[in-house]
């Protein structure tokens, strides 16, 4: 028939990263994302004009480099804390006390 039985399993492969690069992708990879919780950041100047919505399954590391990007903050200097929690950068947003859809107030600490 032409196709080699070896070569389907790399092309399942290939498909599965690519459903993983598309968070809008199907209803399980929501699931894996969870809801969103949009964030206030308040800023080492004391604005807190900054709010951006994350998925709960995005991980601290990953809110510190969206700073980055959009501040400029330097990703190593950056600490996060929401209340009195400091924000270690390989929890996920629903290991920390948020709620989907309910804005949290986190502090941006640029040291």
């Amino acid at each position: 028939s032409g196709i080699n039985a070896e070569e389907l399993p790399s092309e399942k492969v290939v498909e599965k990263v690519d459903a993983h690069t598309h968070v809008e992708g199907d209803a399980e990879e929501k699931a894996l994302a969870g809801g969103l919780v949009p964030i206030r950041f308040k800023l080492p100047d004391g604005s807190t004009d900054l709010v951006r919505s994350f998925f709960l399954g995005q991980t601290v590391g990953y809110v510190k480099q969206q700073l980055e990007d959009l501040k400029g903050f330097t990703y190593q200097k950056i600490t996060l804390k929401l209340g009195d929690k400091v924000m270690i950068d390989p929890l996920s947003l629903n290991d920390l006390p948020f709620t989907e859809g309910k804005e949290a107030l986190v502090d941006v600490i640029v040291a």
